[in-house]
């Protein structure tokens, strides 16, 4: 599933999925943001929770991920990689 969401992405951005990682990396973060909002509504004491409010709350999140990542993770690191 995750490659044939990654396939729509790649033709989306006219990249190519097997060359660019980056249609994998929306695919996977897309899918994680979806099963990130099953967990919270399967656990969740509120029943009356939209799963469709769930899953924006899920990629709003996804949304504030790289400002909160680029404390985590000093800038340095990417410059040992050699990238």
């Amino acid at each position: 599933m995750i490659g044939r969401i990654a396939a729509e992405i790649g033709n989306l951005l006219e990249i190519d999925p097997s060359e660019d990682p980056r249609a994998f990396l929306v695919a996977s973060c897309a899918m994680a943001a979806v099963r990130s909002a099953q967990h919270v509504l399967g656990h969740s004491r509120r029943k009356t929770r939209s799963f469709r409010k769930a899953v924006n709350e899920a990629f709003d999140a996804l949304d504030g991920l790289d400002a909160t990542l680029s404390r985590a993770v000093p800038r340095e690191t990417a410059d040992r990689t050699g990238t």
